[in-house]
Order: C-alpha cells, then structure tokens, then sequence
C-alpha cells in the first residue's frame, strides 16, 4: 500500500473540521453554562480556552458566601435536559456540600476550577486563611 498525500491532507482536513464544529458546540454550552452560574450567585474570575482535540475550557470561580442549595439545585434541575450544565450544576450542589464539611481554622476556601473537556471535572481549592498566613 503506497502512502497517499492527499488522503493524508482530507484526513487532516476532516479532523479540523471535527475539532471547529466540537468547538462551537462547545463554545455555545459554555455560553448558556456561565449565565447559569451567574444567575445561582457564582462569579466567574477567569476563563482560559484550549483548542485541541478534544477541546478543553477550564473556569475559575471566586469565591463568595456558601450558595443556597435550593436556589442552585432548581437551576440544576431546569437544565436536565442539557448533559453538560445539568452535570456541572449537579456537581457544583455536592461541591457546595462539601465546602461546609471542611472545617480547619487555618484555611478557606479560596475558589473552585470546571474544566470541560471529554469528562468534565469541578476542583475546590483551599489556601491559608490571612489571619493565620500574617501569625
């Protein structure tokens, strides 16, 4: 079998393809997914992009008061219909769980990361508190 160039290029072609409409797919759940958050209390402090195959968005949240769990698990619920933000919002309810069951006097929680990518993942992040890091 002799390599053939030009199937190389439509096969490259083809990909890119793939990866620009998967962006744009993308691309319109993280639209709906950072008003979703805004409306249940969360502020966004950064958003970085990765154009790859798969694509990969990874957000930043700040921090703030812990969230009513009611007011976030209706606006889960209104997305079940949509895998994505359903998930993320789910998820953001036993994060926001989770936040209230570390209780250490010496740290806080400093903010929490989605990344989007094939299987989406929440990361909560803790620091030093600045009353203790000043001690």
């Amino acid at each position: 079998m002799a390599f053939d160039i030009a199937t190389l290029k439509g096969l490259t072609g083809t990909a890119t393809n793939v990866a620009v409409q998967k962006g744009q797919e993308l691309l319109g759940q993280i639209n709906l997914l950072l008003k979703q958050l805004q409306d249940a209390g969360y502020e966004v402090g950064e958003m970085d992009a990765q154009l790859s195959v798969p694509p990969e968005i990874t957000i930043h949240l700040k921090t703030g008061p812990r969230l009513n769990d009611a007011k976030l698990l209706a606006i889960s619920q209104a997305q079940q219909n949509n895998d994505v933000v359903g998930l993320i919002l789910g998820s953001l309810v036993q994060a926001n769980k989770l936040r209230e069951a570390i209780d250490v006097d010496t740290i806080e929680l400093s903010g929490a990361t989605i990344v989007l990518r094939t299987g989406p993942s929440i990361t909560l992040e803790w620091k030093a508190k600045e009353k203790a890091a000043s001690a």
